[in-house]
């Protein structure tokens, strides 16, 4: 009996840990191949056994590199979700390779900022990538333009969030006159629109002219005074909103947060937050 009962107890520890490593050489195996989305959804399913793989991020990450990496442009909304993979396997475990794409994925965003500091963190773990890193830093130009294309191929249903006790955190992308900024931004239901930072709006580039004065009701359901613009995209996960009426509110921001995600956006999309696994289900019925 006692046999069996230990027999019993490996298998059920066991067969999740098995049932990764199956998604995870899924997922390699249509990577290696050029099947971005079934890679995606392969990690994912990784992801739901295992929430703290960093493997099954790094995979997402490059299935989006490459994904969204063509011969005369890149996909903002595809390099963008590799960044957030990426990032999010970074902060599991160190890995120089990724640091290198992370680099070159902020580069392809005319992010020069934060590819140096992807360099910064790469010179002590491969000096050649850093090198090789370095060398298409020094070559960046800003264009006097920020042109790029939006896919139409359909994207993952599931947004991966940070949860707070009863705080959600998004990562979100801002598109703006050239520039394009990922933040992090509380779910808010009881913002009537999305409000951002100052520091954020001017990370942005968004100059004093280009705003108006606005009320904005925030969740307390007090009216305060803020200034609006419109952005030229909002991207959450696979939902890219165009011109999407942005107010900025001094002392918006908080721990962790650059804002809020107010209903402005959430109304357009049906979603559900699912606490368990931390991630927005975008496919809710």
């Amino acid at each position: 009996m006692k046999k069996f009962v230990i027999a019993t107890l490996l298998l059920l520890f066991a067969s999740p840990l098995f049932a990764t490593e199956d998604y995870l050489h899924q997922g390699a195996k249509h990577l290696t191949a050029g099947n971005y989305d079934k890679a995606v959804r392969s990690y994912e399913l990784a992801i739901k056994k295992k929430q703290d793989s960093a493997e099954a991020y790094k995979g997402i990450g490059l299935a989006y590199y490459n994904w969204g990496n063509y011969e005369a442009a890149y996909d903002v909304e595809m390099i963008s979700a590799a960044v957030d993979a990426f990032n999010r396997s970074l902060a599991i475990k160190q890995d120089a390779e990724l640091y290198y794409f992370l680099g070159l994925s902020y580069l392809a965003l005319y992010d020069k900022k934060n590819a140096e500091s992807a360099h910064m963190s790469l010179k002590s773990l491969d000096p050649f990538l850093a090198d090789k890193l370095a060398k298409k830093i020094s070559a960046y130009v800003k264009p006097a333009k920020f042109t790029y294309t939006h896919s139409t191929t359909p994207r993952s249903d599931f947004t991966s969030v940070v949860i707070e006790g009863n705080r959600v955190l998004v990562p979100v992308t801002f598109s703006y006159r050239g520039n394009s900024v990922n933040a992090m931004l509380l779910l808010d239901t009881g913002a009537s629109v999305t409000t951002i930072s100052e520091k954020l709006a001017a990370q942005l580039g968004v100059d004093s002219t280009d705003t108006a004065a606005a009320t904005v009701t925030v969740a307390d359901g007090r009216n305060v005074g803020a200034r609006w613009f419109v952005t030229d995209s909002l991207m959450v996960g696979p939902k890219n909103l165009p011109q999407v009426q942005t107010a900025i509110l001094t002392g918006s921001g908080g721990a962790g947060h650059d804002g809020l995600l107010g209903m402005n956006f959430l109304k357009n999309f049906r979603y559900h937050v699912d606490f368990r696994r931390n991630v927005i289900d975008w496919n809710s019925r």
